[in-house]
């Protein structure tokens, strides 16, 4: 068995392979724990570091996109992947998550894979599920995934928050008929400022977007 190694950022090296040639990947990212870490030789005499330092949530569930979305392309079809990430780094997201739902009357929702809370308001005596969308997350698979968790709270009517753009309308047939799209603000923030640069007033923004262009 023939191999190679290489030494560098992932993000720069993954481009080299061809698609779909990986069948086994393991990921040890920083833990998001803010501070800089060393490590000695046990000789004293070289030091190792490297920050773990983030200027927000956001950032670090981007720097963990952006390779994940790397290692997609190079993984087989049949190919694993092994994510190292501690608790602190699950419960972190699952803060940002719930601070995007901020002014809402909610429930939280612990150790549940597909929802995030439930609202303290109801439609017709049943629950209102809520899931904002995960950075690695595409529309369909954080709709499927809320739906599939709110079927066991008999929920009839459900939200997603989508904090990215894409796969709403293309992939609208992949999104069960009870789930509701919402863009987070951050998102339309992005939308706006990106239109309004190329010269489009906000009203029209806004009435392109009621139809989904």
């Amino acid at each position: 068995m023939n191999s190679q190694l290489f030494e560098g950022d992932c993000l720069e090296i993954l481009p080299q392979l061809d698609a779909s040639s990986v069948d086994l990947v393991y990921l040890d990212p920083p833990f998001f724990t803010q501070k800089t870490h060393k490590l000695r030789t046990r000789d004293r005499r070289r030091e190792f570091s490297f920050d773990d330092l983030w200027g927000s949530h956001t950032d670090y569930a981007a720097f963990l996109f952006d390779r994940l979305q790397a290692i997609k392309r190079v993984m087989s079809p049949t190919g694993s992947l092994f994510f190292h990430c501690d608790r602190n780094s699950y419960k972190k997201a699952n803060e940002a998550a719930l601070a995007m739902l901020a002014g809402l009357e909610l429930a939280t929702v612990q150790r549940n894979s597909g929802i995030d809370a439930i609202l303290k308001d109801d439609i017709n005596g049943l629950p209102i599920p809520v899931r904002v969308q995960r950075p690695s997350e595409t529309i369909p698979e954080a709709a499927n995934r809320l739906y599939q968790a709110a079927k066991t709270k008999n929920a009839e009517t459900m939200f997603l928050v989508a904090i990215k753009r894409g796969g709403y309308f293309v992939f609208g047939d992949e999104i069960p008929p009870p789930v509701q799209i919402v863009e987070a603000p951050g998102l339309i923030i992005q939308q706006l400022v990106s239109r309004l640069k190329n010269g489009r007033h906000a009203s029209e923004i806004y009435a392109a977007d009621s139809v989904g262009e």
